[in-house]
Order: structure tokens, then sequence, then C-alpha cells
């Protein structure tokens, strides 16, 4: 029952109240045309529906609880129900998304089974992903009232494969980030000694493109400005706390010299260690490096 809505096409639509003891029922499917002006608002928190969307290009916004998420090429995401919630088009690059919107307790029964209870939840999955979304229109597409029991037990199986999917790679991310943090802390704890990049890999046998990723997923940083901002960090303490010339602090941090710590210093702070060191002594705050959250600033 293909037509054509708005920016939408629409493979399904049967516009459903909902019961407290409706396991699943397919409210509507169907494919969302890049466009600026799409916005859909739901402002009753007593809504029962389930959205599940995935982007297939451009960008978009979900608005929830507080928070706006943006999603764009690759994103799967969750609006669970009893949401006060709205999403809409990127202006400049509107997304096109595929969607389900589901009515029933089986969603929210695999929603507390994966611990996906965020009122939007959002994740890349990629292909995998679009090829879920690409069976199941495909199936509400080819149903008849005569087979319509089989294609709701065919989504609940790939809705089931869409949520294991998210959780595999929800698993997967959460170990790099720990990978990352220790990682880190093995620089935090060395980082008078001659580390870099290459001395990291091969300790954690990872490649260095590994390294680089986990560092700009987590930090925002590659793993050698990392260790640069470690280090300018260090420097500081021992030149406004402990006094320590600069020739013994460059030595002290592995640098080549104290010409070569001077230009590291003021590329990271935008200060000399003269002037930072004075501003320290005269109760103003030097100049922030950029630096994550956890590092500890003078």
């Amino acid at each position: 029952m293909t037509k054509q809505k708005f920016n939408e096409t629409i493979y399904w639509y049967n516009r459903f109240s909902g019961k407290p003891d409706d396991i699943f029922h397919l409210d509507g499917a169907g494919v969302t045309h890049p466009d600026k002006n799409y916005r859909i608002e739901r402002a009753h928190p007593y809504h029962n529906m389930f959205v599940l969307e995935y982007v297939v290009s451009g960008r978009g916004y979900i608005e929830s609880a507080g928070k706006v998420t943006p999603v764009s090429a690759g994103d799967f995401y969750l609006v669970n129900c009893k949401t006060v919630h709205k999403y809409y088009s990127d202006s400049e690059n509107p997304y096109e998304k595929k969607w389900l919107n589901i009515y029933g307790s089986f969603i929210p029964n695999l929603a507390r089974t994966f611990s996906l209870n965020d009122a939007a939840f959002s994740i890349n999955l990629g292909e995998p992903c679009g090829e879920i979304f690409n069976a199941v229109h495909d199936k509400i597409k080819a149903t008849t009232p005569k087979n319509a029991g089989e294609m709701t037990d065919f989504i609940m199986r790939k809705i089931l494969d869409l949520f294991l999917l998210a959780d595999k790679t929800r698993s997967a991310g959460d170990k790099e980030l720990e990978s990352a943090d220790k990682i880190a802390r093995y620089i935090d704890k060395n980082i008078c000694l001659d580390i870099n990049v290459s001395v990291v890999c091969k300790l954690f046998y990872l490649s260095p493109s590994t390294v680089y990723r986990l560092f700009m997923t987590r930090f925002g940083m590659s793993p050698k400005d990392y260790i640069l901002a470690k280090k300018i960090e260090t420097a500081k303490k021992m030149i406004c706390y402990d006094n320590a010339p600069l020739n013994v602090v460059a030595a002290s941090l592995n640098f080549y010299d104290s010409h070569h710590l001077f230009n590291a210093f003021k590329t990271v702070t935008g200060q000399s260690p003269t002037e930072f060191k004075n501003a320290f002594r005269e109760g103003r705050e030097g100049s922030d490096s950029k630096l994550p959250q956890n590092f500890e600033k003078v």
C-alpha cells in the first residue's frame, strides 16, 4: 500500500491507539525524502508509539529530554514511547531516512533487555542497519492481507537483529574507549620517559592508525598531541612549583633541548615559560592548553 504523503513515501499506514496487552503493531513504515522543512513534533508524553529510523544520507536532529542529538548517514535511532520529542532535517543538508513506527510491548521489552532506555538513543550502525531496514520494507511492500501475520513475524525477527547489532556495536565502542583510557593512563604515568606513538603501538600491539582513531574518538586529539599536551602540563608544574630551570625540565621530559621545550611550550599555551611563570606568580591563570577534561590544570 505505497502512497505519497508530503515529503515521504508511505509503505504502510495503519493508525492505532495501542492497548496495554498488545505485543506488536506496525503503525507505519516508509521513507522520508530530503526536505529542509521536514519536522515532526510529539508533545504528549503519553504517546505510546516507538520510532525506529535509519539515516541514509544528509543530517538531522532529535530533541528530547533537554538534549539535542545530531544524526547523519549510517545512524540508527530509537525514540522511546511516552517521551516529548521532535526530530527534523538539517536546513542545508536535509536527511533521507527509512522508518518504522510501532506500538506494543515487544519494543520496550527489547529496550530493557539491551539497556536502550534513553528517551532517544542513537548509534552509527552503517550499512548492516540499512540492509535490515531494506529487508523489512521489501517484506512490507510484498505483503497482502493473507500473509500479514507472516510479515509481523518477519519484522519482529529483523528488529531483534537490529537490537543485537546495536548492542554488539556499542560494546565494541565501549571496549575501544577502555583501550584509549588504558593507553592514556600509561602515558600519564610515564610522561618523563622517552615516550612516543611508536612506543605506545609496540606496547599495546596496535597499529598507528588504530591508536590515532582511538584518541581522536576519546579525546578529540591525536596521540602525539596528547603526549605533548601532557608533557607541557608537567613542565608547568616543574617551572611554577619546583622552580626548575628550563634545561632541567627539558631533560626530565625528554625534549631535545631547552629551545625545543620553549617552542613547544609557547605553541601549546600561547606563552613562553617565563611569561607563564610570571602570570602564575602574580596570581593570574595562564593560558589553557587544549587538554582533555581529565587533565589537571595548574
